[in-house]
């Protein structure tokens, strides 16, 4: 169980933006928060960001055109995280708008062909996986050392 458990994480880990998951890419090294109107991440009452992945080519179509998608998008927030790109091209974008505009720019996004992930930034999430990941290796290694030890004992005056 552990085994398939942690085969399952390696292959999220080697898998592109699409398919894998943003807490791994997104990362407190990656993500500037430091609460001033620089942030990568914006959440308040009325604002929310939205990531987006982009296809290879489109990031000039989608930077020139993404205010027009929906009203209430705050104009000049698309950002592209730098040195994400992933194996196939795809660019992964922040968009930060109002709460009541997210709904109809995710919908319109998905009509260009944009891939859109619902994603929370949260460092305390980071570091909740990154400790449930650290246990789970741990747990593997212990049941490795235990299942070794058993074969040793049994086999040992074959």
């Amino acid at each position: 169980d552990f085994k398939t458990q942690r085969g399952n994480m390696a292959k999220k880990e080697g898998a592109n933006l699409t398919n894998r998951d943003l807490v791994d890419v997104l990362t407190p090294d990656v993500v500037k928060m430091q609460g001033s109107a620089e942030d990568d991440f914006i959440y308040t009452e009325h604002l929310t960001t939205v990531v987006v992945i982009l296809p290879r080519g489109s990031d000039a179509e989608f930077a020139k055109n993404y205010e027009t998608f929906t009203e209430n998008v705050v104009p000049m927030s698309a950002r592209k995280f730098k040195d994400l790109d992933d194996k196939d091209g795809n660019s992964l974008w922040r968009v930060v708008m109002f709460k009541s505009a997210a709904e109809n720019f995710k919908k319109a996004c998905r009509e260009h062909r944009y891939i859109i992930r619902d994603f929370e930034y949260s460092e305390e999430g980071y570091k909740r996986l990154k400790t449930q990941r650290d246990q789970l290796e741990d747990a593997v290694k212990r049941q490795h050392e235990l299942v070794r030890g058993l074969y040793q004992a049994a086999w040992s005056d074959a």
